[in-house]
């Protein structure tokens, strides 16, 4: 069951460099907005997460977002949450958006293709029965620093 849509932008990241791209783009949409960001890292199933090459062990993935969510409190008045679970990416992605009734989710470009390319072998794109929006950040969008300096 879909709750009711309420100002949070999810990101999720698996803090890569395109992952920290579209958080920084999640920031600024949230200030633009005055919505809530709400930071996701999905653990695959033999509980470790990839970080540049290195894996994580689960209480280091929540510090890792933990600190993530603390740098950007400092930095922004925008109200920041996280969450570590563990599954598949697409699946968990999804049901979460779904949980906290997120209006948009920002991907970045890596994220996209994996995602979609499972989803296409199910026959089931990403987010088809949410209304959900889905900002998906290309690699060339990476010099775009907010929202804010567009305007």
């Amino acid at each position: 069951m879909i709750a009711e849509l309420v100002d949070i932008v999810l990101v999720p990241t698996d803090f890569s460099e395109s992952s920290q791209h579209a958080v920084d783009y999640g920031v600024s949409l949230a200030e633009d907005l005055d919505y809530k960001l709400f930071l996701l890292h999905v653990i695959h199933g033999d509980g470790v997460s990839q970080h540049h090459q290195m894996p994580l062990d689960i209480p280091s993935i929540i510090d890792h977002l933990n600190d993530l969510a603390n740098d950007i409190r400092e930095k922004s008045r925008i109200t920041v949450e996280t969450l570590a679970v563990e599954g598949s990416e697409h699946d968990r992605i999804q049901e979460v958006a779904s949980d906290i009734g997120a209006k948009i989710a920002v991907l970045n470009s890596n994220q996209k293709k994996a995602l979609n390319a499972r989803a296409a072998s199910e026959e089931k794109r990403l987010f088809d029965d949410h209304e959900i929006a889905v900002i998906h950040l290309s690699p060339a969008m990476k010099d775009k620093n907010s929202l804010s300096d567009e305007k």
